[in-house]
């Protein structure tokens, strides 16, 4: 699975003076995935978080990787790594409820709830880790045969 985060998006962190990485590993497998879709789950909504609360001079990595069961590849998993402002503990259990905006939130309070029903609707899952003043990462994880 490639991810690409569009000329704008580069654009953005490149005035914002933050550097964004990416990371893929050769051997993942094809997914098959809506990649209109997940492109907007990971570019609109935690690359774009990212960017918003990660501070001149700071880092994005995106990073794709394979997770197997035993030998057998059994999930790819896509993050955004920031190191922003990160997210409070008391808001973190619930960044992905549909409308919730915490203080220093300038959404709507929807991208992350739409980005949790379109990993879902892949029969994936979509987590949030966080430290305040140390950054927030994103992590999605699609499996690599759609359960029927």
């Amino acid at each position: 699975m490639t991810v690409r985060t569009g000329l704008s998006g580069r654009e953005k962190a490149e005035a914002a003076g933050v550097l964004v990485t990416t990371e893929r590993r050769p051997s993942a497998p094809p997914v098959e995935i809506d990649p209109v879709r997940i492109r907007q789950v990971v570019a609109a909504n935690p690359l774009a978080n990212a960017l918003q609360h990660t501070p001149a001079g700071g880092a994005i990595r995106i990073a794709c990787e394979l997770i197997l069961e035993g030998t057998r590849p059994r999930e790819v998993s896509v993050s955004v790594a920031d190191s922003g402002t990160g997210i409070a503990p008391e808001d973190l259990p619930h960044v992905f409820a549909r409308f919730y905006k915490s203080r220093d939130s300038r959404g709507s309070g929807l991208g992350l709830a739409i980005a949790r029903q379109l990993v879902a609707a892949h029969g994936g899952q979509i987590t949030a880790h966080s430290e305040v003043a140390k950054g927030t990462t994103i992590r999605l994880t699609l499996p690599l045969e759609h359960p029927d």
